[in-house]
Order: C-alpha cells, then structure tokens, then sequence
C-alpha cells in the first residue's frame, strides 16, 4: 500500500511577530493500492501585511487559513491527476508555494507559485487556478498572503 501525503503549514506574521497557527489531519481511504489509499492533511503557509500597513485582525487570518485547510482535497487532485498522466513520479515529492494577495473584496490577485520543489508545471498551474476562484475574508486592504503545500507519496 503506498501513501500520498500533502502538508502544508499555516502561520501567521502580523506586526509584532507570530499570532498563531493551526493545521487538521485528515485521513480518507480510497484503495488498497491505490496512492490515494491514504492522505494525511495538515497545513503552513505566512500572512503579512503589505508596505501600506494593511492588517487583517486574528480572527480574519483564522478565516484565511480555514479557506486554505477546507481546499486541501482539492489541491490534492492536482497532484494525484499528474501521477495519474505520469507528469509526477510515485517517488517525486517537494513543496509548491502559492503566493497571492487578497484585495479588499476579499478576492485572490496575483496569484503565482513563488517556490516549485515539486517540478511540474501542470500541477503548479492546476493549484494556481484552484486558488484564483476562491473568496477570502475581507481585510480592508490589499494582504499579501503566502502559503506551502508539500506532496510526498
């Protein structure tokens, strides 16, 4: 039985230093030989505020981090369809980092992979556009917002 795991972390960084971070493990059975048999969930990633002071408070980021952690299935499927066209090898893994920022609608711009360990351009370009379609809080400003998703099998 292989395992595919995506982790990713979710802190956040605000004016002085830390305010938090949280993540969820999840486990869902799919087959048993099959590397979606088992997916282990967790989360991490950064939020800042940009050069204009722009802030969200806690409980906003609280909300930030739980759009990221409830579409971790979904960003999954980006990883699982390149293994299934052979675009990702059983044995590639790596972190792909999104980087975006989040107007004052509560809307993702300038969403772009700032880091790409993985090494697929598809899966990149799948979890790029995954994100462009998702609402965010509003935080009354442009946030800039940076989060990590790493796949091993």
């Amino acid at each position: 039985m292989r395992r595919v795991f995506v982790t990713a972390a979710i802190g956040f960084l605000a004016i002085g230093g830390a305010i938090g971070c949280g993540g969820a493990k999840k486990d869902a059975a799919a087959g048993d030989d099959d590397p979606r048999s088992r997916v282990k969930e967790s989360a991490v990633g950064k939020v800042h505020g940009n050069q204009s002071g722009t802030f969200c408070e806690p409980e906003k980021y609280d909300q930030i981090d739980e759009v990221f952690r409830s579409k971790q299935r979904t960003v999954l499927h980006c990883y699982l369809d390149g293994l299934d066209r052979g675009e990702v090898k059983r044995s590639q893994h790596g972190r792909v980092t999104v980087q975006l920022t989040i107007d004052a609608a509560g809307k993702p711009k300038d969403v772009v992979i700032s880091d790409d360990q993985l090494k697929c351009e598809t899966v990149c370009k799948c979890v790029v556009d995954l994100v462009k379609g998702w609402d965010f809080p509003n935080c009354g400003g442009d946030v800039p917002y940076t989060y990590a998703y790493n796949f091993q099998p």
